[in-house]
């Protein structure tokens, strides 16, 4: 299977109206703004494709996995049971459907969430998205002041970080997952699009990293350089609560279910 054909196949399992989109890269383009512990083994011209998720997958692709594993494990107790992670069973769901497709290829499958055992990400995906063209990168080093970033106000051990904004979704998306291949090459003629700033003056995108570095919890930072689509209330209210408090909403949708029934 060639670049185009994973390229396709992919979109179609992994479609915009479900609240995903696909942005193909080279691995050298990654590793040459990377540093040495974060390089990945890959030659320059391998290929590489990032997956993030909009505000549909939560309100369209998730409610509707929600709804027939509910039918399909027959209550809601049952559901609760059987699903442990609600958000990452389903994307992992539809990463299974990709790697049966690439059945027998030599590929890697990367989550945002995969670290090595010191803790350090395997990949970093705001490195992918900006030079994949998804998202733009917006970095402390570009805005620096006298006075900023205050990083007297950082926790113990933690650092002063960019934040990726999406051109159309500003901060309400995700990075989900990368596939890398080994033995794929990216046409000669590709090339990645440059990722498209929003307009934010230096003290705006200052703004949104600190909103997001010390507040990112009430997800102000996602509706910095006002968003044209942004996540739904009822979204916005899953991810705000403690994980096992997720279950109330996830509970009233089986329940709606069970009325139109």
């Amino acid at each position: 299977m060639n670049f185009a054909q994973i390229l396709e196949h992919t979109k179609r399992i992994l479609p915009e109206k479900d609240g995903f989109e696909v942005y193909p890269f080279r691995l050298g383009s990654y590793n040459s703004q990377v540093g040495p512990e974060f390089k990945l083994p890959y030659e320059d011209n391998a290929a590489g494709f990032l997956v993030l998720s909009t505000p549909d997958m939560f309100d369209v692709a998730f409610q509707n996995w929600i709804k027939v594993q509910h039918e399909l494990h027959g209550s809601f107790e049952d559901l609760q049971e059987m699903v442990a992670n609600p958000i990452a069973d389903f994307i992992k769901s539809r990463v299974d459907d990709l790697c049966e497709k690439f059945n027998g290829m030599n590929f890697e499958v990367f989550h945002d969430h995969s670290l090595h055992p010191n803790r350090k990400p395997k990949i970093v995906m705001c490195t992918c998205g900006h030079v994949s063209g998804a998202a733009y990168y917006y970095h402390p080093t570009n805005f620096i002041s006298n006075d900023w970033p205050n990083v007297k106000d950082m926790g113990p051990n933690l650092k002063f970080i960019g934040v990726s904004l999406h051109p159309i979704y500003g901060g309400h998306f995700a990075f989900r997952f990368t596939v890398l291949f080994k033995d794929v090459v990216v046409p000669d003629g590709f090339v990645e699009p440059k990722p498209m700033k929003i307009a934010l003056s230096d003290e705006e995108a200052r703004e949104a990293m600190d909103l997001f570095n010390y507040n990112w919890r009430d997800s102000r930072f996602r509706d910095v350089g006002q968003p044209k689509k942004r996540y739904s209330e009822c979204q916005m209210n899953y991810f705000g609560r403690p994980p096992a408090d997720r279950w109330d909403i996830i509970r009233e949708w089986c329940e709606e279910e069970v009325v139109k029934a």
